[in-house]
């Protein structure tokens, strides 16, 4: 038996591509320790980051739903600049009121997470993104946030938000809620 033949159609589903580099919110789990020793450990020597805050990546998204004139396209997602990490954490000082940055060794801070019981899978994904960007592979800088959903973009919001919980003075949920 034959269809009847039918004025088919293929729609294809529209995308864009949206490649965010470093999240500020990822210093978040530093929290502990800069709560309670006023240190921010990390390996980083003087490579460079640009991290955004993921606010700035959902105002990007929702530039881009309305309109076909994104779809196919790829938009890379930056920080406004690229800094090394005792860059970030003077900036992360300057918003807690507190001097925090300490530069660790790489293989220190493989034991030290491996001592404090942190799932293996975790520990070697952490090891890889520090060789990411021990090579510089994090330091790009694009102005998508400005250029796409028109916004200044403002990659130390969650720290100030955030900043009582950071010194310890307040429970997580109730810094960010």
């Amino acid at each position: 038996m034959d269809l009847p033949k039918k004025n088919w159609r293929v729609r294809v589903l529209a995308f864009t591509h949206l490649q965010p580099n470093q999240f500020m919110q990822v210093y978040l789990r530093f929290q502990p320790t800069i709560a309670s020793h006023c240190k921010f450990c990390a390996c980083s020597k003087d490579s460079l980051v640009s991290p955004m805050d993921v606010r700035d990546i959902a105002a990007v998204a929702v530039a881009v739903l309305p309109g076909a004139v994104h779809a196919g396209k790829r938009y890379v997602i930056t920080g406004p600049e690229a800094l090394i990490y005792s860059e970030v954490a003077e900036r992360l000082s300057a918003a807690l009121g507190r001097n925090v940055y300490v530069d660790v060794p790489l293989e220190q801070v493989r034991k030290a997470m491996v001592d404090s019981g942190t799932p293996d899978w975790f520990v070697e994904g952490q090891m890889e993104q520090y060789q990411v960007r021990l090579k510089g592979w994090q330091s790009l800088v694009i102005h998508t946030v400005m250029e796409v959903a028109k916004k200044e973009p403002d990659y130390l919001c969650a720290v100030r938000e955030g900043s009582p919980y950071f010194r310890g003075e307040c429970e997580q949920d109730k810094a960010t809620a």
